[in-house]
């Protein structure tokens, strides 16, 4: 994971942090038996923020996926460039909540500094 300095706005690529907190988590998610599907758009998207937070928002949403998924299973995570706004999604078939809890992208925005 990169080490920055918490609260520090700078240029983060979306992908490449996404990708360390993949591999720092790849030992967890082969001994719970979980997979993942990357499906990232095309364009690299590049935030504005605070990336260990970034990180850390990562890292709670694949460890969430995994903790619903206790017999193993394929999580998929995505991402799309759309109009001005980043879309992350991460599904699994897990026991998590019954429909999807989007958060506005403002509200990653306003917390990552």
């Amino acid at each position: 994971m990169m080490r920055t300095e918490r609260g520090s706005r700078q240029p983060v690529d979306l992908h490449q942090s996404l990708r360390a907190v993949l591999r720092l988590l790849d030992r967890t998610l082969q001994v719970g038996g979980h997979a993942v599907e990357l499906e990232l758009d095309e364009v690299t998207p590049t935030l504005i923020g605070d990336a260990a937070m970034l990180q850390n928002l990562f890292v709670t949403l694949v460890n969430n996926a995994c903790a619903r998924m206790p017999g193993g299973g394929v999580m998929r995570i995505k991402t799309a460039m759309l109009t001005g706004v980043v879309e992350i999604m991460v599904r699994d078939r897990g026991l998590g909540l019954p429909t999807p809890v989007p958060l506005p992208a403002s509200d990653l925005a306003d917390s990552m500094g």
